[in-house]
């Protein structure tokens, strides 16, 4: 399906003006020039996973630069992710999984925006917090450890969730719990993100159960990432579309 086949005006606009749109942010220079210079680490690191370990080299001992060639996201879908918090003007932003932080950064560049993001495996995190210092952002908020166990103490003590990039624990299960949890918080205009929803039968599988649920008014498969809305005004549809 393309943008001539979209008849209702948001998810044309939405298309067209957000997932298609052209251009960016300065900053996301500084960004790339910290993704080849990771792609060029030939250091190893200790690797620690509660979630599903990685298809491509399961081992705990790997080298840095093979994770962030395989393991991070694209710039185009990092850049989609800034593109959707700015275009919604969105401050409250979590990130279920950091590795080296690079979609973080992306995300932080959305003007009068506090990201929170988790991650469970420590020296990723502290290559991830080197990443954040060269970048010299400063309104990224770091939470370390199981993210079974600390998100949801954050998502009790916070006040509202404007939007949400789901790329931790690739399982049926926790997803879902996951996303349950920041229901809890979310508002009519939160806009949920999920990595990987054909990665596996058990994300496809989470993937289905999450469009299903009734809160959910729109749903987009982007092939590599899916985008619920859970906007009462918007009706209940599911799209399919080129990215």
């Amino acid at each position: 399906m393309n943008e001539y086949s979209l008849q209702a005006p948001f998810i044309y606009d939405f298309y067209t003006k957000t997932i298609k749109s052209v251009g960016g942010n300065p900053q996301f220079r500084t960004i790339q020039n910290i993704r080849l210079m990771l792609e060029s680490n030939e250091n190893f690191i200790e690797t620690h996973s509660f979630g599903t370990v990685s298809k491509i080299n399961g081992k705990k001992i790997r080298q840095i630069k093979h994770i962030a060639k395989r393991g991070i996201s694209e710039p185009k879908y990092s850049e989609l992710l800034y593109r959707i918090c700015r275009d919604h003007e969105f401050t409250n932003i979590l990130e279920l999984g950091t590795s080296f932080g690079i979609s973080t950064l992306y995300l932080a560049q959305v003007p009068g925006a506090a990201v929170t993001t988790f991650e469970g495996c420590t020296e990723s995190l502290a290559i991830a917090q080197k990443n954040f210092t060269n970048a010299g952002v400063e309104n990224i908020q770091v939470v370390t450890g199981n993210i079974d166990v600390t998100l949801e103490k954050h998502v009790e003590n916070a006040e509202k969730i404007d939007f949400v990039f789901f790329d931790a624990n690739h399982k049926r299960k926790p997803t879902l719990k996951y996303f349950e949890i920041c229901l809890r918080k979310s508002h009519d205009k939160t806009i949920y993100v999920f990595d990987d929803i054909h990665w596996s039968e058990e994300m496809k599988q989470a993937w289905q159960l999450i469009c299903a649920k009734q809160v959910i008014t729109l749903s987009i498969d982007l092939f590599q990432l899916g985008i619920v809305f859970v906007d009462p005004g918007l009706s209940k549809q599911h799209y399919i579309l080129a990215f």
